[in-house]
């Protein structure tokens, strides 16, 4: 099992990041995407 943990993802950049991980989801082989944010209303 391969996780990436965002820390901030909440932030405007995540969208873009979340958009080349998955264009590039045969090259990672990730299972899980974490997104960790301290104010979880921008989740």
């Amino acid at each position: 099992m391969h996780v990436l943990t965002i820390l901030g993802g909440g932030s405007a950049y995540t969208p873009g990041l979340l958009q080349a991980l998955i264009a590039h989801a045969d090259e990672l082989p990730l299972t899980t995407v974490r997104l960790y944010d301290t104010d979880a209303a921008r989740l």
